[in-house]
């Protein structure tokens, strides 16, 4: 959700969907959620030339993707903030996830992933004029709070199903190279101060796929909102880039 409407305002096809355990739809892995993008793609005619985005878990799913897409399905592959597999969260990450995980109420939860995802000098910095907020916490925390309203409250199953897939995620180096033999572009997406994923993963990635690394200094996990006016300017020269007839 977070670049389909910017996509779809210029002309694109966008679509976003709920991973299994997440919202409304149903020990999960990344590559059975990868076979749902899959079917998705195919049910809306999406079979050729499509340029995905993923970011976080769904780059990991975007990976198992790449792996069983028909060829020519795919146009081009963003991957922000996230990784192969078989990596450990910084001991920040940790720390700040341990916090998020006994947050009971949807304000204290949101409270507590607000201070997971983003920097604390961002947060606490201006936030632009035209969002009607005067910090980056203000208005990420209130965006936190009605997206969780909005949406059915996880389940116990859902949140399980959610971490195990992350968990047990892995695309080895010989896989990764099968990917990059498919011929798209790919670009790597990293933030320098993601509590969730390490730089080094992102550099990992690009190198196993031979792509395109764009580093975001000063950044945490969730780049396309903190800067978003240079992701938007990024993710469109890519796409447009990668081919004329994109989805």
């Amino acid at each position: 959700m977070l670049k389909a409407n910017f996509l779809a305002e210029r002309g694109y096809q966008a679509c976003f969907f709920d991973n299994r355990g997440v919202g409304r739809s149903g020990i999960f892995f990344t590559s059975e959620m990868a076979k749902d993008a899959l079917d998705l793609l195919e049910h809306l005619g999406w079979t050729s030339n499509t340029h995905i985005v993923g970011i976080s878990m769904g780059g990991m799913i975007s990976l198992e993707l790449s792996l069983i897409a028909p060829p020519g399905m795919i146009g081009s592959l963003v991957l922000t903030s996230t990784h192969a597999g078989r990596t450990l969260v910084p001991l920040a990450g940790l720390i700040a996830l341990g916090r998020s995980m006994l947050c009971i109420s949807i304000a204290s939860r949101a409270r507590c992933n607000t201070e997971l995802l983003y920097p604390t000098a961002w947060l606490d910095s201006a936030a632009p004029e035209k969002t009607g907020y005067k910090t980056n916490r203000e208005r990420t925390f209130v965006g936190m709070l009605e997206t969780a309203r909005a949406a059915p409250e996880p389940t116990i199953i859902g949140i399980m199903g959610q971490s195990s897939a992350v968990i047990r995620h892995y695309v080895s180096a010989k896989r990764l190279r099968e990917i990059r033999d498919k011929g798209f572009p790919i670009l790597v997406v990293t933030g320098t101060i993601d509590l969730l994923v390490r730089p080094s993963n992102s550099y990992y990635l690009a190198k196993e796929l031979e792509a395109r690394v764009e580093v975001f200094r000063g950044s945490g996990h969730v780049v396309p909102v903190e800067q978003e006016e240079r992701y938007n300017k990024l993710l469109l020269e890519f796409i447009e880039s990668a081919g004329d007839n994109a989805t």
